[in-house]
């Protein structure tokens, strides 16, 4: 959804959908430090285990996922994040599954935010010079968008998470997707 700028967004509760760690430090870190100075409870999900982006052959998968994992949380403490969710998918292998959209599901129906944040998942290549968008970003955005519309707003979705953790449907108002070529909306974060 684009928002004027002439009103700007000022939310209480944002949560921010990636593939990998780093990904959210990409592209919306600034706007996270302004939001949780302004109060805003601001949750991160990571949705693949990390473990495969690096040329380093010094590292194992295990170490890499390790390394990624704890820069990740220091990253959302230095921004005043109050909580960061991993799922461990494997990297480079995500796909918007049911059991992903599940766990995206989970974590809205749990922090209930007003705002999500994740990336356009129609953006294959970006002209800007960006290059080819990475699989796992186009698979995060497709499932948080289906989590947000209708999954997670609807009881009869995943009925068990109300049931068996008691995590009732929760409507997110307000969309915001990363697209490095097509930009209808932005934050000054200044």
């Amino acid at each position: 959804m684009a928002k004027s700028n002439l009103n700007p967004l000022k939310p209480k509760s944002v949560l921010c959908v990636a593939a990998h760690p780093d990904d959210l430090e990409f592209g919306v870190a600034g706007s996270v430090a302004k939001w949780t100075s302004q109060g805003a409870n601001v949750y991160y999900l990571i949705l693949t285990n990390g473990n495969k982006g690096s040329d380093d052959r010094s590292l194992t998968s295990d170490q890499l996922r390790d390394t990624r994992r704890k820069e990740q949380r220091a990253a959302a403490k230095i921004l005043g994040v109050k909580e960061v969710y991993f799922c461990n998918y494997e990297d480079g292998l995500l796909e918007p599954t049911a059991s992903v959209k599940r766990d995206v599901v989970r974590i809205i129906r749990k922090t209930k935010p007003d705002t999500l944040y994740c990336m356009d998942p129609t953006m294959v290549y970006a002209l800007n010079g960006f290059g080819i968008n990475h699989s796992d970003h186009r698979a995060v955005g497709q499932a948080a968008l289906d989590a947000v519309y209708p999954l997670a707003r609807d009881y009869l979705s995943f009925p068990e998470l109300a049931k068996d953790e008691k995590l009732e449907p929760h409507k997110v108002a307000t969309v915001l997707m990363a697209n490095f070529d097509k930009q209808n909306f932005h934050i000054n974060i200044f």
